[in-house]
């Protein structure tokens, strides 16, 4: 939780960006909220691999 706070990155870019994988045009709601639950979840993993908790390589996490 230290390292999070401390953490001078801009998270609501870092979310924006990774919406940006999983969010398309036309989707339903449910899909919508399931597209973005993802992308807080890819974020949160490469948070957790570059603080070095999870020892997965970096951008494991991302859609590209």
């Amino acid at each position: 939780m230290k390292r999070l706070v401390a953490d001078p990155q801009d998270f609501g870019a870092l979310l924006e960006e990774s919406q940006k994988a999983f969010v398309t045009d036309g989707l339903q709601p449910q899909e919508l909220w399931v597209a973005r639950a993802f992308a807080l979840v890819a974020v949160a993993g490469e948070l957790a691999t570059e603080y070095g908790i999870t020892g997965w390589p970096e951008g494991r996490h991302r859609r590209l």
